[in-house]
């Protein structure tokens, strides 16, 4: 885990878009524009996307545009918090060529700042839900995690964007549900943080790390322990994780059993609402700046990075947290 943290499996920027509602349509009077529409305001932004990463072996470039708006780059996450708009271009879209262009735009904006994000489902993967990206697909992808790119409207305007298609997804999701606590991506906090006061006293948290899956690729269910109380799972708009608010734990951990916790303690924790994240680095890559890497235990929600909420209010807490995947390939 570097500075900012782990929280950045995969995937693919709010690369979601998905059951969340279809709130646009692709009504634009020029048939090659990809057109999303919310009923907010009378402003609008235009862009294109393009692609930046090598296609797969078994991909050309060809495929359905799946996009998002939003004010917050986490939604849709896992978290059942439904975007602004979540929309499939009526047509297939064309980024085959390095210097091909999907032009697109948003209207209906009213002022203030967006997050725009989205995909190309390059890659036909039977296996995969058509909502989420699988191994092949073009996704934006950030530090470490989900990518979205903001903007601003300002009396209706606002400068072009470019979204660039950076990342070729490496695997095919496994869209696991949250269970004990984890939440998956960054949902709304359960406790208003403003309500919870800091007196100055200090708790302790302590992790009850367990795996729910077998050690592979190198792993054999033990190795150094990284983590860290964050104010929030993601940051915005760089797909990473932000400085935790308390510095991480490290130490050795060792699960031989699937389900069977291992309690892992961080003191001197003050008043306040946090979210765990970590990963076991299962596999040692000998990184002197720790990420996982393939092999390495990790936390995944539904659609990418899982956190477990921890409220600190007076008192101890004890928290689950569970390793339910092992990462198939290095960040």
């Amino acid at each position: 885990m570097t500075a900012r943290g782990w929280m950045g499996l995969v995937l693919a920027a709010l690369l979601l878009a998905a059951a969340c509602g279809d709130d646009g349509a692709d009504d634009s009077s020029d048939a090659d524009v990809v057109v999303g529409e919310i009923d907010e305001g009378t402003g609008e932004v235009e862009g294109v996307f393009v692609r930046t990463v090598p296609l797969a072996e078994d991909g050309d470039g060809v495929g359905p545009l799946h996009l998002t708006l939003d004010t917050d780059c986490r939604n849709d996450l896992g978290t059942g918090i439904p975007p602004l708009l979540s929309m499939v271009a009526d047509e297939p879209v064309t980024v085959t060529a390095e210097d091909d262009e999907v032009p697109f735009k948003f209207t209906g904006l009213a002022d203030g700042t967006y997050f725009a994000s989205g995909w190309v489902d390059d890659v036909d993967n039977t296996e995969q839900e058509e909502d989420l990206p699988a191994t092949g697909d073009l996704v934006m992808f950030g530090d470490l995690s989900p990518r979205c790119v903001a903007f601003d409207v300002v009396d209706g305007e606002a400068e072009p964007l470019v979204l660039e298609l950076d990342y070729e997804m490496p695997f095919t999701l496994p869209g696991l549900e949250g269970d004990d606590g984890i939440l998956e991506g960054d949902g709304e906090p359960s406790v208003d943080p403003s309500t919870i006061v800091d007196d100055g006293s200090t708790h302790s948290v302590t992790i009850a790390v367990s795996r729910s899956v077998e050690p592979d690729l190198g792993g054999d269910g033990s190795g150094p322990w990284f983590a860290g109380l964050f104010p929030s799972c993601f940051d915005d708009e760089t797909g990473g994780n932000p400085v935790p608010d308390v510095p991480h734990l490290l130490d050795l951990v060792e699960l031989p059993n699937i389900d069977e916790p291992v309690e892992l303690v961080i003191t001197d924790v003050p008043n306040g609402v946090y979210q765990v994240n970590g990963f076991i680095d299962d596999a040692d890559a000998g990184d002197p700046t720790p990420r996982p890497g393939i092999g390495d235990l990790v936390a995944f929600g539904g659609f990418g990075p899982a956190c477990a909420e921890v409220v600190v209010d007076g008192e101890d807490v004890t928290v689950p947290f569970d390793l339910n995947l092992v990462l198939p390939f290095d960040l």
